[in-house]
Formats: C-alpha cells, structure tokens, sequence
C-alpha cells in the first residue's frame, strides 16, 4: 500500500517581494502598537468626565451610618443625565424604544419642546441599550455614589449645606425635569452635573425584593418629593429600586464607561 502524500506547493519570491511583506507587517504592529497606546491614554470621551480610582465609605452619613470602605477602580461617566435630543437619535437609529408616556410629566412626547431635558419614564431595559448603542454601560451604584461625593464623606454633591429649590432641580411644587446641568450649584466635586437633583438615575446593581423580583437600584434625588419630610431627600445616599420594566416620571439615567487597563 502506497501512503498518501500531501503535495506541497513552493513558490518563489523577488527580493523587492520580501521587503514589501516585510514593510507590511511591520506597519501592521507599529499600527497595533499605536492604536493600543491611544486607547490607554486617550482623553475622556466627548460629554464625559474621568474619575480616578479611589476609596471611601459607602453609604456613610454624618452622625449616623458609617457606611464600609470600598474600592473604585478609575472609569468615566457622563457628565449630565442622558436628553432627550441624544436618546432621540437611538431611537431614530432603530436601536432603542422611545419613552413612555404613562404619566403628564413624561418628557418623551413634548421632545421637541425640550431636547435639553434628561429623558425619563424609560425602564432599565431601555437606559441599558441606550448606554450599550454608544459604547457605554451604566455605572454601578458604588460607581455612582463615588462620583457623587468623592472621598471626603460629604452629605451632598457640592458639600454639606442643606439644598433648596435655588439649589437643585427639585421641589414638592415642581410639575417635571429642568433642562440638564442647568443648576450648576449642583455639581459633584469632578464636575458632574445634577447628580442630587432631576431625575434619580438607574445603576447596573441589582438586588431581590420581597417576593423574590428582581430589581435594580436607582441612585439619587428626583425633580418632585412629597414634602413630608424636612429636608429634600436628595443626599448621595439616596437609594431605591424598581424591576427592570417598570417606569417613573422622575427616573432617568446617566452612562459610564471603563477606563482600558483598569
């Protein structure tokens, strides 16, 4: 029995041929080498802020919960909540569903009265696609609240001085959003726009309620309160959860993004 043979071809290169590939490739790594050194140190993206890696207490309150330490690797994040302008263009793209329209303070169906305004009554399903279309993600509440207060356990973005309605975009009176980042005293110590005030903001963290739903937690203060209490619930530790379908007038959400190498 004669045993196969695999047949190998050979093919002869000019001299000019191997410098060519040999330019080639080497373009080729010198081009890898470069793109993966601008994408390490490249400048936060447009509409975004960096936050270095840090420690701090979360969920710390002054004269009352003393929270536990964590960790925070560097990321960056959005520096106001996303509008209705930016969601628009998603939904024109075919990639994100348009808002709800359930209650009268929906921004969603007067959009082209206020493009400014942060989008709201959206479910996390729709702000985790609109953060997924551009790249993004949303942040983790312990990502959220760092970004918020920073390392020296303040009680509100811009320090500890109680807000009022001047302050923040948030009053029992109120009848919906303002346009975002326009209260610049509310102004986390990076810069981030409207992190106490407008609309409370969905976070990648989920948790069980009661029943065993799943549901994921929302960070900061809303445009309306009840007014039952004697301050605005709008401190960095404000926290709820809804399950990921449901929607409300005064929830919205901002986007982040990890930092390559971290």
């Amino acid at each position: 029995m004669t045993a196969a043979r695999s047949k190998i071809r050979t093919v002869s290169l000019l001299p000019t041929q191997f410098i060519l590939i040999a330019v080639m490739l080497a373009s080729g790594a010198c081009s890898r080498k470069s793109n993966d050194a601008v994408r390490t140190s490249a400048a936060p993206r447009s509409g975004m802020i960096s936050v270095p890696g840090g420690q701090f207490y979360l969920g710390q309150e002054k004269g009352g919960e003393p929270g536990h330490l964590v960790t925070v690797k560097a990321f960056e994040t959005d520096r106001t909540e996303v509008t209705l302008a930016s969601y628009g263009e998603c939904v024109a793209a075919g990639k994100c569903e348009p808002g709800g329209s359930t209650w009268a303070a929906c921004n969603w169906p007067g959009r082209s009265d206020k493009p400014q305004h942060p989008i709201n009554c959206v479910t996390w399903e729709q702000a985790n696609a609109y953060c997924a279309w551009n790249g993004k993600r949303l942040p983790t509440e312990v990502e959220w609240e760092f970004a918020a207060r920073g390392m020296d356990g303040r009680m509100y973005p811009w320090g500890d001085a109680a807000p009022d309605s001047q302050t923040i975009c948030s009053n029992k009176d109120r009848t919906g959003t303002c346009p975002a980042g326009s209260s610049p005293a509310d102004k986390s110590p990076l810069g981030l726009l409207d992190m106490a005030g407008n609309v409370k903001e969905w976070t990648s963290t989920n948790e069980e309620l009661p029943g065993g739903r799943k549901a994921y937690v929302m960070r900061g203060g809303g445009w309306h309160y009840d007014g039952l209490t004697p301050t605005m619930p709008v401190r960095v530790t404000e926290r709820e959860s809804l399950p990921p379908s449901e929607t409300a007038a005064d929830v919205g959400f901002r986007c982040a993004a990890d930092v390559p190498g971290n």
